[in-house]
């Protein structure tokens, strides 16, 4: 690493002549070389200091070691199955046997059922399946007291955490204007668009679809673990979507995380005395941070493709990535000045059916009229944005074979204040299982909430210090 120290620059004193050797036929040479043989001896020596310590450093600095396990990040298949939760869990492969029909396990990196360990802690089970042993929530889930996830995105996020709740049969809190958790009052003046004063004299079934876009909190008081899901509408910074009757300010992603996850926060830390979420005062920083932003974005590029007469499907232009990676980059910073002690994690996006585009709720038009059916999210559109995510929190596969390489990516990384961010897997693992969808564009509780679940109290175990658990030594015996 270069240093900004300034150092004085070097002075050179005069050769003085050896007065006591003996005078010499070859005085001249030997004059001569009285003056080289120091002038190399001090450049070698500048040299030496200059550049062996690099070389040195190149050559013992160890080369990037492998990626640490992530079992969804392994290659394998979605086991779904929408009549029992604890079936929809990611299986990864096992090596291939040399004889046909057996089967091995080396425990490589194997998902432990944290998600099912959870629910039968709060006796919830499918009939007919063999309850793991009590001594497997012991093991798997002391992690999880009084622990705070705060998740940042969209309806789809909204829906996830929902359905979530009921899978540990819970009711998620919808945090409606007037709420006692509901702090708008405090957002500040200047945030808040002209027309939101409009909406005062709205309706109240008008009013109530900005419900839809506040705060869900789960809570599972067995454990004191809350899940918080803030809204926002993607990385736009020009507030395009506040005539949406769905918005609430302010619109700026930022805005939204100091306005909004900040105070809510501080306020459910509080004891339930003095109006918080449990009978004793929790920690107001979250343990892990859960962003991702994709469907609002892409809808937004739809329709200004529409109004400019140009077609939904075609690749986004290097101007759009660019500038979206500019923003993702500039939200993750907040998110960790804000939280600075907080894990951070980015979420990829599910997949939803390009026919499926729900243009009608984004455009305001109608089904019925075939001139308007284009789809909001192209699938080549998604992977743009995902591969855009995965070049900032992820390392290319070639890096641990060029250590330079990689040096480089973190050095840009840490640069970029995007360093040290984990990234999840999730919406890459719903590919293809849009016949599961809730509705047009969300995903179903199965296989998604509960393989959403299985992922983020993974993540969560891992964020808050505890042993790593990827060996299949910690799996029951599969019930089918």
């Amino acid at each position: 690493m270069l240093s900004n120290k300034a150092y004085p620059a070097y002075s050179y004193s005069p050769i003085i002549q050896n007065t006591w050797r003996p005078t010499s036929p070859k005085g001249i040479k030997l004059h001569r070389r009285s003056f080289l043989v120091p002038f190399l001896a001090s450049l070698a020596c500048l040299l030496s200091i200059c550049f062996i310590p690099r070389l040195l450093d190149a050559a013992f600095r160890p080369a990037p070691s492998p990626p640490p396990c992530d079992p969804w990040q392994s290659y394998g298949r979605l086991n779904v199955n929408t009549d029992v939760p604890e079936e929809n869990i990611w299986r990864p492969f096992s090596p291939l046997h040399p004889s046909p029909g057996r089967n091995t396990t080396d425990g490589s990196c194997t998902p432990p059922p944290l998600m099912r360990a959870l629910r039968e802690s709060l006796d919830i089970r499918t009939a007919g399946l063999h309850p793991y042993p009590a001594s497997l929530s012991a093991d798997l889930l002391p992690f999880l007291h009084n622990r705070t996830v705060l998740l940042i995105g969209d309806s789809v996020t909204r829906n996830t955490v929902e359905q979530f709740c009921q899978l540990l049969g819970k009711d998620a809190v919808q945090v409606n204007r007037g709420h006692k958790w509901d702090l708008f009052n405090q957002i500040p003046k200047e945030w808040i668009a002209p027309e939101w004063a409009d909406r005062e004299n709205w309706e109240d079934w008008l009013r109530d679809k900005e419900n839809t876009s506040r705060p869900r909190i789960c809570y599972v008081p067995e454990w004191d673990f809350a899940v918080v899901s803030i809204f926002h509408w993607g990385m736009d910074d020009t507030d395009y979507w506040r005539t949406k009757d769905q918005y609430n300010p302010p619109g700026l992603l930022e805005q939204r995380m100091q306005a909004i996850a900040v105070p809510l926060l501080e306020q459910l830390a509080l004891p339930e005395a003095e109006g918080g979420l449990a009978s004793h005062a929790r920690y107001p920083v979250p343990d892990l941070i859960e962003l991702s932003s994709t469907m609002w974005d892409v809808a937004k590029w739809a329709r200004d493709d529409l109004d400019a007469h140009e077609t939904t499907i075609t690749d986004l232009s290097s101007e759009r990535l660019e500038w979206w990676r500019q923003r993702v980059a500039a939200v993750v910073r907040e998110a960790k000045d804000i939280w600075p002690t907080s894990e951070v994690v980015w979420r990829s996006s599910h997949w939803p059916s390009d026919g499926n585009a729900k243009i009608d709720w984004f455009m305001g038009w109608s089904w019925d009229n075939p001139d308007v059916h284009r789809p909001f999210f192209h699938h080549n559109r998604l992977l743009q944005l995902d591969h855009a995510a995965r070049s900032l929190f992820m390392p290319q596969p070639w890096h641990l074979e060029n250590p330079k390489a990689y040096r480089a990516w973190k050095k840009s990384s840490r640069l970029n204040g995007v360093d040290d961010v984990g990234y999840s897997n999730w919406g890459n693992l719903l590919l293809g299982q849009h016949a599961h969808q809730k509705d047009q564009l969300h995903p179903g509780a199965l296989p998604s909430a509960y393989l959403w679940g299985d992922m983020i109290l993974y993540q969560l175990r891992q964020a808050t210090g505890f042993p790593t658990i990827e060996s299949y030594r910690h799996m029951p015996p599969a019930d089918k």
